[in-house]
């Protein structure tokens, strides 16, 4: 980009401030979620402007050549109008066209429906088999339902945390509840009222896969959020690298004292991705294809 047309966009949203969070575009395909600073004016007649990510506060000095687009992504004003959990666990947003993955009979869904992010898991125990393909209509805010992720970025609920605190005190694990139909659905109602239409979540704690599960207020509008794409899509791939995730403070802390106590900061982290990356290569995956499927909570927090 120019630096005119970047300097365009720092003057409408300064930065520092919360509430002008901003994505940008890298030409390699990366996405970045933080803030633009001016360092100084030199570094601006350069077109250089240097960049915080607000997962991990890294900052990066990056070059106009280096950033095909930037969005300014969402007002805090937007945030406060969530509900209390939403504010308490933080969210995602599902963009529009996000491809989703899925097993079992539709016709027998009641009030959730639940999808899997990559194609090679199934979060469902129906008979049936075929693998169903679905696709965002709309941009979908969901809870960001994930307590903290472990060194390998296996991620674990915050529905036991939920469950004990607005329902009734018990041992229970993520699927205890999620297996119940009745405690499942007394979850749901408290989401429901705290105006959450969905969540993303493990499909169970320790696993690695993630998974989508929505109930609407009103079910029967399900297709409003969601359509069943007639056709097997020619690219299949793990949506979590195209969804923005905004955990809250808590989901950090309680993770880095998870890495701390295991030794595994980022970078040992980053050079096992990038070595399954090369064994992938091996085999004849492309690169872009191989960081897609190795793409996890980690990778897009860089924590």
């Amino acid at each position: 980009m120019k630096k005119e047309e970047i300097k365009a966009f720092i003057l409408k949203y300064p930065s520092i401030k919360s509430n002008e969070i901003i994505e940008i575009l890298l030409n390699n395909n990366e996405i970045l979620i933080g803030f633009f600073e001016l360092q100084d004016q030199k570094n601006e007649q350069l077109n250089r402007w240097t960049f915080t990510n607000i997962f991990n506060q890294k900052q990066t000095i990056f070059s106009g050549e280096d950033i095909l687009k930037i969005n300014f992504y969402r007002e805090s004003e937007n945030i406060e109008s969530y509900g209390e959990l939403s504010n308490k666990y933080g969210y995602c947003s599902i963009p529009k066209g996000t491809l989703l993955y899925r097993k079992g009979d539709i016709k027998k869904l009641k009030n959730c429906i639940y999808f899997s992010l990559v194609d090679f898991s199934s979060n469902t125990n129906n008979d049936d088999k075929t693998l169903q393909f679905w696709k965002t209509k709309k941009e979908i805010d969901l809870l960001f339902m994930i307590s903290h992720i472990t060194q390998s970025s296996n991620p674990y609920s915050s529905i036991t945390e939920i469950y004990n605190d607005y329902i009734t005190k018990e041992k229970l694990t993520d699927l205890d509840i999620k297996l119940n139909i009745t405690k499942r659905d007394q979850v749901i109602t408290i989401l429901q009222n705290d105006n959450n239409i969905g969540w993303i979540s493990s499909i169970e704690d320790s696993k690695s896969e993630l998974e989508i599960c929505l109930f609407p207020q009103n079910f029967s509008t399900i297709s409003d959020y969601v359509e069943l794409l007639s056709e097997t899509p020619v690219l299949k791939q793990n949506a979590l690298e195209f969804i923005p995730l905004y955990p809250s403070e808590e989901f950090f802390n309680k993770s880095q004292q998870i890495f701390n106590k295991n030794g595994s900061d980022y970078s040992k982290y980053e050079n096992m991705i990038n070595y399954w990356v090369t064994e992938y290569e091996e085999k004849g995956i492309t690169r872009e294809r191989a960081i897609n499927e190795l793409s996890t909570i980690r990778t897009k927090l860089q924590i």
